[in-house]
């Protein structure tokens, strides 16, 4: 039992995606501020929460105090190794 504690324990990076799109360099060098870049993505769907690449859940985003945060709406299906 205590290996498991001691993995539960390791701190791993997760993210929140918003969203992504590929762009020529030529466009993003040419950015500017003030620019807009547009995402096919509605701006309403559910911010995914990511752990080593991987969606692990969604949510919404919402302010905790003065700070970003993620309230989770869902769990992703766990994938199955070699799939």
């Amino acid at each position: 039992m205590g290996n498991i504690n001691r993995i539960l324990k390791i701190e791993v990076p997760v993210q929140v995606k918003l969203a992504e799109r590929r762009m020529f360099i030529g466009d993003v060098i040419e950015l500017a501020p003030g620019a807009v870049i547009q995402f096919e993505r509605p701006y309403d769907s559910p911010l995914e929460l990511m752990a080593n690449e991987h969606v692990i859940a969604s949510g919404t985003a919402v302010k905790v105090n003065e700070h970003f945060g993620l309230r989770i709406v869902s769990l992703a299906k766990p994938s199955t190794p070699g799939a």
